[in-house]
């Protein structure tokens, strides 16, 4: 453990009515992570629950995939030839254990795409949460759903975007946040770069046991979120992320 302790609420799905979700979290600006929710967003549990499921009813996709900087600044690029890459690619590489060699160049290679949600295939095995939709989803103007999809140690470096909401169907995913305001914008690490635990610990100065030493640079929050969570994020909040082991996740953003 690295950061500062995270004060994120972890809330049971289904304990907070629209309402209170709204006033405590969407308009007070307040991060919150809901546990036992993956039938709140997943109409086809069975698609999701391993790789031989996954890949025989999503496989044949085709979806943008990068290192985490590009996904988060560009939208991916084709890295497997001329063509976009198939989920079955992008799953097969995963369990080759590609990526987790320094050399091998495409070792951060994730998958970050909205695209791919309005397939046919997707979008009837995913559900948008009433919750999201009746509180900030519909309220704040455009809106898009991305499906993420990455290896041990992949992830997207700090940046910051609308409310958005991601819940987990596989794995477990590692967040540093900063509420708004506190993330030092002028650093070289904002927006966009991916860095590894190790050089984020080196670039904040104190050391793993006291996560509050001093220093010049303030340390972010980090918060764990697990299969079937969803974690909902505000508008503003800093924030990076990082794959504990393979991981597959569905969410939307205004």
């Amino acid at each position: 453990k690295f950061g500062r302790a995270c004060a994120v609420d972890r809330v049971p799905w289904g304990a907070l009515t629209p309402p209170e979700f709204k006033a405590n979290h969407v308009d007070a600006m307040r991060p919150v992570i809901f546990t036992d929710a993956a039938e709140a967003f997943l109409a086809r549990p069975a698609e999701w629950v391993s790789k031989k499921s996954f890949v025989e009813a999503f496989g044949a996709l085709t979806v943008n995939v990068g290192t985490g900087a590009e996904l988060a600044q560009f939208g991916g690029k084709n890295l497997f030839g001329s063509k976009p890459a198939s989920l079955r690619e992008v799953v097969d590489k995963l369990a080759a254990g590609s990526g987790t060699s320094e050399e091998d160049v495409s070792g951060d290679t994730a998958v970050f795409d909205m695209r791919v949600m309005q397939q046919p295939e997707l979008a009837s095995s995913f559900v948008q949460p009433a919750l999201f939709t009746d509180t900030f989803m519909n309220l704040r103007g455009a809106r898009w759903n991305m499906l993420s999809l990455g290896g041990d140690g992949t992830g997207l470096g700090f940046h910051t975007h609308a409310d958005t909401w991601l819940g987990l169907a596989a794995g477990a995913k590692r967040w540093l946040l900063f509420e708004p305001g506190r993330f030092p914008a002028h650093d070289p690490m904002f927006p966009n770069r991916m860095l590894s635990t190790a050089q984020l610990m080196q670039r904040w100065p104190g050391n793993s046991s006291d996560p509050d030493a001093a220093g010049s640079m303030p340390r972010p929050m980090e918060c764990i979120q697990r299969v079937g969570d969803i974690m909902y994020l505000p508008a503003g909040w800093a924030h990076a992320t990082e794959n504990l082991g393979d991981t597959v996740g569905v969410g939307g953003q205004t």
